[in-house]
């Protein structure tokens, strides 16, 4: 290609070509790379012009894709007039340190040497500054523009039109090549915006907005979109920055959720590391329950100085450290003015790039914990009466069945009758005591209270409650059909209770002459004991409310507390137990238990 066709943009490698003919070589041009070659734009000295041999001589062409420069001692023919003792120094260029070569430098001399090299390469180097420096600006960011990694969109700053979109904007939005170009960013935002509000109109002016954008596939991210306006050769738009905040708006709005439970909650929240003699932060709740002024006055001081004994606080510390969470421990705690007060504290611990922090809760549990106190308390107290009186009542019964035994010789046969209606009121009131004992007992299981069970051999308690029974209700019959398996149960010894209450039950409601049969069973992990009378039954209405406190037939003259306590205890031994109707009449009581095996011996396991 002739200079003179390049007009003023081969000014700089014009000048270059007739340095180094000035130098002494004897043809020199310029070329730069394109996509089919390598396209000259200056040449000057013995050849006022180049023959396509010269522009595709393998050491110009070399020199290019190897990115270095080549000397050789031949030059193509017809570039001087004495191309046979003419060599060849290719020199590339590149108007950047990272970029690929953009031009080269050729200069034909005679003989050429390691110096002629060094001279052609400065040259070279030169060459490639100037056009760097003198490139044009919007070639240099068009440039930057479209290799770059970040999503980037060129937009109409009147319509926000997307006007160019870089190969990062087309695969982030997921549209095919074209697709992106042409839309409007309201086209892309879900927020309904009528304009996108970018700016491009003042030149200092910057701006970034956050938006909701749809991709191709349907997807919505939230992106944020810096923007500022540029000077094109087409006029001026604004050239856009796409930022994905999807995930760090996500956070942000987690964060601000926690930071509002934090603020607001009811209890008192805390941070501190373990070792710190102070906290890193606390909520207004904690600093209420305090007792401080203010957050700095409690940040100044430390989880230690709320303990009574602070001693608490280390070993609460050390298992936090240990363990990694530590839930619903009742403390004594000191508010800043030496008040002290109960709080039940929770803790997590929380690995961070600075090493692991302490959160945790505090609970202010002090009317809880001293109402539990004062129950207490008062429920020893009544322990010790009720004893107190069921002893008493026993023993003065006692008396009264001795002294009645002594009236038996002095009284006649009328008078006989009420000795013997003496002598059941008499044991009923010893029973009603032992009944008394046992709902104590029921009620503390019934308000929480866990019974410990132990091993209970199941036919010494049966054995027991059959021959009480018996003799307490002689005009009945009273038998266990078969015997009994020699197993254990998990129970206490309220257990006799269970089966005496329903043997009384099964005689009491009984209108003829009762009879009662006892039968267990075993299998490898349950018991099951049956009770069938032949009474009148109970009804289907009442099968399901007849263990239930107060429930009673609507003849019974009886408290309706003995099939309550029975379907507590059971219960609380982890059992079962239902009631069915007996063949041809009557009612059946079944009593499921957990068996234990024979090498849980008699230690007392706990349920």
């Amino acid at each position: 290609m002739d200079s003179q066709d390049q007009g003023q943009s081969a000014t700089v490698p014009s000048g270059v070509c007739r340095d180094l003919v000035a130098d002494g070589f004897v043809t020199v041009w310029v070329g730069l790379v394109v996509d089919d070659g390598i396209d000259c734009v200056a040449v000057a000295g013995a050849a006022e012009t180049l023959s396509d041999r010269a522009v595709e001589d393998t050491t110009v062409t070399n020199a290019v894709t190897a990115e270095e420069p080549r000397v050789t001692q031949t030059a193509p023919s017809n570039v001087t007039p004495d191309s046979a003792s003419v060599g060849t120094v290719a020199v590339p260029f590149v108007e950047s340190d990272d970029s690929k070569p953009d031009g080269v430098v050729v200069a034909y001399t005679p003989e050429p040497d390691e110096a002629d090299r060094r001279v052609v390469t400065a040259a070279a180097r030169t060459l490639g500054r100037h056009r760097a420096d003198s490139d044009g600006v919007e070639t240099r960011f068009r440039r930057a523009f479209a290799r770059h990694d970040v999503p980037m969109l060129l937009l109409d700053p009147e319509t926000d039109e997307i006007r160019d979109a870089n190969n990062a904007a087309v695969a982030f939005y997921g549209y095919d090549d074209g697709g992106l170009v042409g839309r409007s960013l309201q086209e892309i935002d879900t927020g309904g915006r009528e304009r996108t509000e970018l700016s491009g109109v003042d030149a200092d002016s910057r701006d970034y907005t956050r938006f909701e954008h749809e991709l191709a596939s349907g997807e919505r991210r939230t992106v944020e979109i810096h923007s500022t306006p540029v000077e094109t050769d087409t006029g001026t738009l604004s050239f856009a920055v796409v930022h994905d905040v999807t995930e760090r708006v996500a956070y942000e709005t987690e964060l601000e959720r926690y930071r509002e439970l934090f603020e607001n909650s009811p209890v008192g929240v805390f941070r501190s590391r373990p070792g710190a003699d102070q906290f890193e932060e606390v909520n207004p709740a904690l600093v209420e329950m305090a007792g401080a002024d203010s957050r700095s006055q409690l940040r100044a001081t430390g989880p230690a100085a709320l303990y009574d004994d602070p001693n608490e606080w280390t070993a609460f510390a050390e298992e936090l450290l240990a363990d990694g969470v530590v839930a619903e421990r009742e403390h004594r705690l000191t508010r800043l003015d030496g008040e002290s007060f109960w709080g039940a504290v929770s803790a997590i611990r929380t690995e961070t790039p600075d090493g692991p922090v302490f959160d945790a809760l505090i609970q202010d549990v002090t009317e809880r914990v001293d109402s539990e106190q004062s129950l207490a308390e008062r429920t020893e107290r009544m322990e010790v009466l009720n004893q107190l009186l069921r002893h008493d009542i026993r023993n003065d019964m006692a008396v009264i069945g001795a002294t009645l035994d002594v009236l038996e010789d002095h009284v006649d046969e009328t008078g006989a009758d009420h000795l013997d209606t003496l002598r059941e009121r008499t044991d009923h009131v010893v029973e009603l005591t032992h009944t008394a004992r046992n709902i104590t007992e029921t009620l503390s299981v019934e308000s929480g209270e866990s019974l410990e069970t132990e091993p209970i051999r199941l036919d010494t308690v049966l054995a027991d409650a059959v021959s009480n029974a018996s003799s307490s209700f002689p005009h009945a019959e009273i038998r266990v059909d078969g015997d009994p398996p020699s197993v254990t149960v998990a129970a206490t010894e309220l257990l006799e209770s269970v089966f005496r209450n329903l043997l009384n039950n099964a005689v009491q409601h009984n209108d003829g002459e009762p009879t009662v049969v006892v039968t267990a069973t075993a299998d490898d992990d349950t018991v099951t004991v049956r009770v069938a009378d032949d009474g009148p039954g109970v009804p289907d209405r009442q099968k399901q409310r007849v263990f239930e406190r107060g429930e009673k037939g609507p003849t019974s003259d009886g408290t309706g507390l003995g099939l309550y306590l029975v379907g507590v205890l059971v219960d609380s031994y982890d059992g079962e137990i239902t009631v069915t109707d007996n063949d041809p009449r009557g009612a059946v009581f079944e009593v499921e238990l957990r068996r234990l095996a024979p090498d849980q011996g008699f230690g007392g396991m706990a349920n």
